[in-house]
């Protein structure tokens, strides 16, 4: 296994994934996946369509098929860090998550991901760059025993 970390930095419209070797100053991006490149029709066609038959449930199928939609970007976010962390990709885990997303996503990681996360900061850094995230991170690393070398 890697002895590596992966910063998956998520917000409800975005998510950024970086790798930060053991021996390494630098993070690598690993994925960027963002919510609005969902293919629509498809997600649409697999969740059900907002129903226009009564304009008096059209607001509530609407939000409920916008939830919907959350759930399939976060639920996406998940399994993508639990295929890598069960392909070895990574042996630690930092989340850092909005508040309205940090909890979605730990409800779709399995438990052996879970194990690898240590830690999960409940703050809305999506829209830093790479080095002030690095930054950001860096005494979280030397917390870990991850030193930025």
């Amino acid at each position: 296994m890697k002895t590596n970390s992966w910063i998956v930095v998520v917000s409800k419209d975005e998510t950024r994934i970086f790798d930060k070797g053991q021996f390494t100053a630098h993070w690598s991006k690993v994925q960027v996946m963002k919510r609005n490149h969902l293919d629509k029709d498809h997600a649409f066609k697999s969740i059900g369509n907002v129903s226009n038959n009564f304009a008096t449930h059209a607001a509530v199928d609407e939000a409920s098929t916008h939830r919907k939609i959350y759930d399939h970007y976060f639920h996406g976010v998940a399994e993508f860090i639990n295929k890598a962390r069960a392909t070895q990709q990574f042996e630690h885990l930092f989340l850092v998550a909005s508040p309205e997303s940090i909890g979605e996503v730990k409800s779709h990681l399995d438990k052996e991901s879970i194990k690898h996360l240590k830690k999960s900061i409940n703050k809305d850094l999506v829209h830093l760059n790479q080095s002030e995230l690095e930054d950001y991170m860096k005494e979280d690393f030397l917390f870990y025993g991850d030193l930025h070398k």
